[in-house]
């Protein structure tokens, strides 16, 4: 009997457990058929500020994958402040947590890990490796979007909102550098791997008490101190997707930490000077990058001291260099016999003698002609050798009450050209229309430092450059400068008083470029002027270097500085060349097509970026 018994009971319970794997089975079945075919791709959005569709707020925030919108939970738990018709009238959908990339079930509150997602986490937060990197300039490759439309990873559009183009061509041109958009590319392997798949062996188990998944908590995949460094990362690595949902991105969140870091000197509302912009934002990403490299090697403990602190960084690595200013008082040069006679350092006076570090090279255009026939239609040009004579440690340069010498010392890897196109009078802001011509490769850069002999030289390729950025602008020629245009400057008041009319002159020294406005212009990180006109470099030699939070610097009222400010009507166009294809393309915004490179310098050229030669 009790043999019996107990066969019995080992019988009942196995089919107890086979009953209860099998209802296992079939929940998990059926949970995974409630979300899969709901989700819609199409309608995913990730490139824009995470924001509450309902309550507005950015605390806690999850994307529903069915409809793309927004919407608030609490903590870890997606209890969403929503109406119960989204529930009710829809199947019950799948938000994920983009910070987190966790993918939640709803009415259930439950968390699901299931490998169909992965490709939307991919797209929320691209990941690269080493290899992955080294290859980007070496294959050519072509992607489909999810309307199959053909576009080239790396080489795709930015959305321009309302008039943001001056920022959209600076985040192209630095993508599009090696060393600065390597590190952009593998700036979070440093701290959390990829949170894309789970690899636990248990991760589908579902709680059905609670039904609830066990499963840590994941690290927030931007845990770096620097927002502005984390999203321009972020943008750059999408840029460079491979699988993306659409074939452009939108910079939006980038703005958005740009204008508040700026304090909205810098927006997307209004025209601005790319050049100033790539100023500020190249000592912005310098000082985060310090701030962030001493916060990681300071030591844990409080009483122990750090002994020194780097004050270099991989934007300096890439972009400065160095030049000798010679300066003499404009009242103790040579005397000339005619106007028409170049200016001449009269050695026996007083010489200022100074070494400066640089990150980008001004270069001025000569006058247009001011009187033209009514059938003229001939455009000034120039060449790009001929505007370096400015530093070539001879060429004397009368600026104000000053004569200088210009003479570089050391060229950066990759070099930063100004070429200064705007001047403004007391009517009109002037466009200088003269086109600069050169050739895109071998351009003997090298041959402006005057320290090395001619032979080192004829064997040394590292003296010749190579275009890889261009950057033009393309508006009116003269545009009146009133009161009016005030408001459309992308500088104004900090405090937000727009019908001030008092008015001072404000921002850069020596930008070539002068409106009055009651604008307050902040800046990145304390800067010093190294005599060269219009350009901005970090003080290196400062001991005094700050590693809190930088806040803003604003111009007096009766400041004498300048603001660069471009006319209303225009816009900007970035030429880069793919090195895998040596293929140029021309982006302006949302258009990316292929451009002949004898027709880039046929524009007029703003900003170019040179690589040299190893």
């Amino acid at each position: 009997m009790t043999d019996s018994t107990e066969k019995r009971s080992r019988s009942n319970s196995s089919s107890s457990s086979h009953s209860e794997e099998s209802d296992h089975s079939q929940l998990l079945k059926k949970s995974k058929d409630l979300y899969l075919d709901s989700v819609d791709r199409s309608c995913l959005d990730f490139d824009f500020e995470k924001i509450c569709s309902v309550t507005l707020s950015d605390q806690n925030v999850y994307s529903c994958l069915v409809c793309g919108q927004y919407y608030q939970g609490i903590s870890f738990i997606p209890t969403l402040f929503i109406s119960f018709s989204f529930l009710s009238n829809t199947a019950p959908p799948p938000l994920i947590l983009p910070y987190f990339l966790q993918v939640y079930i709803l009415p259930e509150n439950y968390e699901v890990f299931d490998e169909s997602f992965n490709d939307i986490k991919a797209v929320i937060d691209p990941r690269y490796t080493e290899q992955d990197v080294l290859s980007l300039d070496k294959t050519y490759s072509i992607s489909y979007d999810l309307n199959r439309s053909k576009y080239r990873p790396g080489f795709v559009g930015l959305n321009n909102i309302k008039a943001n183009d001056y920022i959209n061509v600076i985040i192209q041109a630095l993508a599009h550098i090696p060393i600065i958009r390597n590190m952009l590319l593998l700036y979070p392997n440093s701290t959390t791997p990829a949170p894309i798949s789970s690899s636990e062996p248990n991760n589908n188990n579902i709680n059905t008490n609670h039904k609830t998944i066990s499963h840590p908590p994941s690290k927030k995949i931007h845990p770096q101190n620097s927002e502005l460094l984390s999203r321009f990362s972020l943008l750059v690595r999408k840029m460079w997707h491979k699988n993306s949902f659409k074939s452009h991105v939108s910079p939006h969140e980038l703005i958005q930490e740009i204008t508040n870091r700026s304090n909205k000197a810098f927006r997307l509302d209004a025209q601005g000077d790319a050049f100033e912009f790539l100023t500020w934002f190249l000592n912005s990403i310098h000082f985060d990058l310090i701030k962030s490299a001493n916060y990681n090697s300071a030591p844990k403990n409080k009483k122990s001291k750090l002994k020194s602190k780097s004050k270099h960084s991989i934007i300096h690595s890439a972009f400065q260099g160095s030049v000798k200013v010679i300066s003499q008082d404009i009242n103790f040069v040579k005397v000339r016999s005619y106007q028409e006679d170049p200016l001449e350092i009269d050695e026996e006076n007083e010489i200022t003698t100074k070494i400066s570090p640089f990150l980008t090279l001004g270069l001025d255009l000569p006058p247009p002609p001011l009187f033209r026939k009514e059938d003229d239609t001939v455009i000034p040009q120039t060449s790009l050798m001929t505007l370096l004579k400015k530093y070539n440690g001879s060429h004397v340069t009368e600026l104000k009450d000053q004569a200088k010498i210009y003479e570089i010392l050391e060229l950066p890897k990759y070099l930063i050209i100004h070429i200064k196109r705007f001047v403004k009078n007391n009517f009109t802001l002037e466009k200088n229309p003269t086109i600069v011509n050169s050739s895109i490769k071998n351009v003997a850069f090298g041959d402006l430092i005057k320290n090395t002999s001619s032979s080192a030289l004829a064997s040394d390729k590292s003296r010749l450059f190579d275009l890889i950025v261009n950057i033009t602008y393309e508006g009116n020629s003269s545009v009146i400068q009133d009161s009016e245009s005030q408001s459309s400057s992308n500088f104004y008041n900090g405090s937000g008083n727009s019908s001030s009319k008092k008015k001072s002159v404000v921002g850069s020294t020596g930008s070539g470029l002068v409106m009055k406005s009651s604008a307050k212009i902040p800046s990145a990180l304390p800067t010093t002027s190294s005599s060269l006109p219009g350009e901005k470099n970090s003080d290196l030699s400062a001991n005094n270097f700050s590693f809190s939070k930088p806040t803003p610097e604003f111009a007096n009222n009766d400041s004498k500085a300048s603001a660069t400010v471009l006319p209303l009507s225009g816009r900007y166009v970035c030429h880069v060349n793919d090195k895998s294809t040596d293929q140029w393309y021309s982006i302006n915004d949302l258009i990316v097509e292929p451009i002949n490179p004898q027709m880039i310098f046929l524009p007029e050229s703003y900003i170019q970026i040179w690589e040299r030669k190893d």
